[in-house]
């Protein structure tokens, strides 16, 4: 029994506005004046204006010409340009084009390419309201598959004496005159690449693009590169080709650098590029005597993973990457990536930490913008970052400060202070002012963000357990109230853990990363640690338990047994991992049949053979030692696919709410929904919604960040996983919960030997809603009525929970619960069921007496639903094998594992 008062708060349910009818202009104008006025009432009411200067038009390139006309392109195959603070179509120049990409051109305009289907590509010059056709090409270029939308799949390299040189991933490439006419001007050849790279084969590997530098002489040095390691089976080509006034002149090899991949090559100085060599560092090639030497860079070995190389002001920058780990880690964020300035002779280490994520998809594509306030940077997951001039420290530009973007793709400056940032990755653009950016409001009260290096996952008592950081070397434990940390065992490198779950006895059990290393199981109840050697030696270990995780839909690596000792899980890459009852064996993807880029349909499974099996492209794969792998009948899985591998369904928010769209919709364990749209975050249950955060101060669903899973402590925090634009989880948005949160009790009265009432009180104020679940099944609507009748309850112990909801959807995070045991015998209650289901009068009845029977004893149900369905009329027939699946699929027995006496495998399968 609890008891405390709720404030009282009444939010009035928020439905459609009413069509406007056919009355005259007066009936009209005042409806729409009535509209307009609730619209702001409300607005100023209940906070449900719609935040965010972001434009969502889903753009996939832009350029801006010297005009300051700022060009886009979209995915709709529209040219747009902006203006008003929106983008808005521009007509097109070629008749029955439709535009395909723009990029920077020559002379200050921009250039256009235009799909033309079968006639191929139509390229035109734009300036303002300047346009000019420049020629057509009737070879379109491969898009990249496995890049990001930035970017994109056609080079445009304007040059400097007013021609334009167009190539795509294919050797080839096409000039693009004043005459109006293309041509193609070189093709490269198989040996001007590197040899270590693939060559354009049968299997259609594509070349990496070119790219253009233009040195102070008005030379074209054209290169291929792209600061990714994992480019594999890209040709890239070997040196440089130099493009002057028509003539091209290819170099394989400039004195004094080394061959490579080049990742970013910018001008230095007047008779200098800068070339960054991925994993070699940073070299001034000489222009007028084509040769390199190195530049000594900040730190040794600082300078082996270069992303970009540019001049700010006068001043030279490069971005330097790295692949161990982040370089700035607190709880907030974590940070890869460490901006350099080069002044006078020596290296200044600027910013250390720039971006959210490690930035292979970012990389070459992080924009600059120089204003008469200092330096902005683009950063990806991050938002933007802001240099001062002078002595000033950088400062991060997030939703703090109002900003609407989570990863800049590109900047463009405005008039009167004020520029564009584009995402080209989440499709959002934002005009925005500078001053505005460096004085903002003040942020929503009682929201911060955490940045986690694992997922949070809860225990039964709604104990939130994850690491925070790397360095911090601990699990960290969310009590309600602080943080608590438990140091890791000495020999487990927490950067090389994947994830954690706690098992049915709440024990926390840290999976290792794909190298498969020691590991480690947490006792909360005693804080010790159990280490192993492996994860398979631990499974072995305690094979007389079998493993039953707390969240098993999102644990790749969960075990399944099989009714011999037999063990199998997926490993964190993907391998599946099986143990015989005498040794370990290890199937990589590339191991395993099937279409060689197919994913598994479901986890690994033991058949009805009980062999172990594999689902793959709807194929059902089956493994025995003398056979290997072989094909048998198709037998689906659908309980145990992984949630990974499938997009989540998009779901509507709940019905009755006016909110009928989102873009990231998810339910906490109280049956409550949780959806953004629009740049904020919502709540709600069915007829009731509201905004959940502020729309008139910076909040972090601002830059339109998804949203993942919802925790909920036993305090009422509240924890919303996010997920940046590339799929990777991004930060943890916490709100602690504001005044007292309503309490629930539970009264019920014995009214049949299998029937009580219940009746639920709380401490909220009117109206309060309430919700119940029965042994824990699904939440029931919410509903005014205190009071509930269960009937036909199957002999047993029951457990009965309950919340309560107050007017602004405060919901009590501890249910009421109250134990039922019901005495009756199944035999008699089973056909006192079938009695009534024959005696019923509607489809109501029967459906709650199946909802009855489902709950009986399968031994003693079946039967006698089989010994009734024998004598049943056809209509009486089909509720019986109704009962009869409900029971089969509810109550299946659950096969023994025996004890596995071997001793863990020497080798580590992944």
């Amino acid at each position: 029994m609890r008891a405390d008062d709720a404030p009282a708060h009444r939010v009035p349910r928020i439905a459609h506005p009413p069509a406007a009818g056919r009355g005259g202009a007066r009936v009209r104008a005042a409806r729409w004046l009535a509209l307009a006025a609730l619209g702001l009432f409300c607005s100023s009411r209940f906070g449900m204006s719609q935040p965010g200067p972001a434009d969502t038009t889903t753009i996939n390139s832009v350029a801006e010409d010297h005009a300051g006309t700022v060009w886009a392109t979209g995915v709709d195959s529209k040219l747009y340009r902006w203006q008003h603070g929106r983008w808005v179509v521009a007509r097109g120049a070629i008749p029955n084009g439709t535009a395909f990409q723009v990029a920077p051109g020559p002379d200050g305009g921009v250039v256009v390419i235009w799909n033309l289907g079968a006639a191929g590509d139509g390229f035109t010059w734009q300036r303002g309201s300047e346009v000019k056709v420049l020629g057509r090409v009737r070879i379109r270029p491969r898009p990249y598959f496995f890049f990001p939308r930035p970017v994109g799949s056609a080079q445009v390299i304007p040059t400097a004496e007013g021609s334009v040189l167009f190539t795509g991933q294919q050797p080839r490439i096409y000039r693009l005159g004043p005459s109006g006419k293309a041509r193609l001007v070189y093709t490269l050849q198989p040996s001007q690449y590197l040899p270590h790279r693939v060559f354009m084969n049968q299997q259609g590997q594509p070349y990496l693009a070119l790219r253009g530098t233009t040195d102070s002489a008005g030379r074209t040095w054209i290169w291929s590169g792209y600061p990714v390691r994992m480019v594999v089976g890209s040709a890239i080509m070997r040196g440089f080709l130099i493009y002057d006034r028509g003539h091209f002149a290819y170099h394989p090899q400039i004195p004094g650098l080394p061959s490579g991949q080049l990742s970013s090559v910018g001008r230095w100085d007047e008779h200098h590029l800068a070339a960054a060599v991925f994993g070699q560092g940073l070299y001034l090639i000489n222009t007028t005597t084509l040769t390199a030497r190195r530049l000594r860079s900040g730190h040794p070995r600082s300078f082996r993973f270069l992303q970009r190389v540019f001049r700010a002001g006068g001043r030279r920058y490069v971005v330097a990457s790295v692949f161990h780990g982040p370089v700035a880690e607190n709880r907030q964020h974590r940070l890869w990536g460490i901006l350099w300035r080069y002044r006078r002779g020596r290296w200044q280490r600027v910013l250390t930490g720039l971006d959210e994520l490690n930035d292979f998809d970012f990389q070459s594509l992080r924009p600059w913008l120089v204003t008469r306030q200092g330096l902005w940077l683009g950063a990806w997951g991050t938002g933007l970052w802001f240099v001062p001039r002078g002595r000033g420290l950088p400062k991060l530009i997030n939703w703090q400060q109002g900003f609407p973007l989570d990863t800049v793709s590109r900047l463009f400056p405005l008039p009167g202070g004020r520029f564009l940032a584009v995402d080209l990755v989440r499709a959002r653009t934002a005009q925005v002012s500078s001053a505005s950016l460096l004085n903002p409001p003040p942020p929503d009260k009682g929201v911060s963000v955490i940045n986690t290096a694992t997922l949070l996952v809860p225990d039964r008592h709604d104990r939130l357990w994850g690491i925070l950081t790397w360095r911090g070397r601990a699990l960290d434990e969310w009590t309600g109230h602080r943080w608590v940390k438990h140091p890791l065992p000495g020999n487990i490198p927490p950067n090389w853990l994947s994830s954690l779950d706690l098992d049915q006895q709440g024990h926390v059990w840290l999976f290792p990363d794909c190298r498969m290393g020691p590991m480690a199981v947490f006792h909360p109840r005693t804080g010790h640690w159990d280490d192993y050697p492996s994860y398979q030696a631990a499974l072995q270990i305690n094979a007389e338990h079998p493993l039953r995780f707390l969240h098993p839909d999102e644990d790749r690596m969960k075990p399944i047994y099989g009714p011999r000792g037999q063990i199998v899980f997926v490993g964190a890459c993907f391998g599946i991992n099986y143990f015989d009852g005498r040794s370990w064996h290890l199937w990589n993807r590339s191991r395993l049949p099937g279409p060689p880029n197919a994913l598994y349909d479901s986890s690994p499974f033991f058949d009805s053979a009980d062999l172990l099996a594999i689902n793959i492209h709807h194929e059902t794969w089956e493994w025995q030692p003398e056979r290997g792998w072989h094909s048998i009948s198709y037998e689906p899985q659908t309980e145990r696919v992984f949630v990974g591998f499938a997009a989540r369904p998009t779901a509507p928010p709940p019905p009755g709410c006016s909110f009928t769209q989102s873009t990231s919709l998810a339910h906490d364990r109280l049956g409550r929904s949780w959806w953004t749209w629009r740049g904020n975050l919502y709540e709600g249950l069915p007829g009731r919604c509201r905004m959940a955060l502020s729309s008139r101060r910076p909040q972090p669903f601002l830059d339109g960040r998804r949203l993942g899973n919802v925790l909920i402590d036993a305090q009422g925090n509240q924890f919303f996983e996010t997920w940046l634009a590339n799929g990777q989880l991004g930060e943890y948005v916490v709100r602690a919960h504001a005044g007292p949160l309503p309490q629930t009790t539970i009264r019920w009265t014995r009214v049949a030997p299998d029937a009580v009432r219940a009746q639920f009180a709380t401490t909220a104020s009117a109206p309060a809603l309430f919700r119940w679940r029965l042994d824990g099944g699904p939440w029931s609507p919410p509903s005014a009525r205190s009071e509930l009748t269960l009937r036909s309850l199957s002999g047993g112990s029951h457990t009965l929970e309950a919340i309560s909801i107050g007017p602004r959807l405060e919901t009590d995070p501890i249910p009421a619960a109250a134990t039922i045991n019901i005495h009756v015998e199944p035999q008699q209650q089973t056909a006192d069921l079938l009695a009534r289901l024959q005696a019923a009068t509607s489809d109501d009845q029967r459906e709650a007496i199946v909802r009855a029977l489902g709950q009986q004893p399968a031994a003693v149900a079946l039967p006698a639903l089989r010994a009734a369905r024998a004598q049943a009329s056809s209509e009486e027939r089909w509720w019986i094998d109704a009962a009869i699946q409900e029971i089969e699929q509810r109550q299946k027995p659950s096969r023994p594992t025996p004890r596995s006496t071997a001793s863990p495998a020497a080798n580590q399968p992944r």
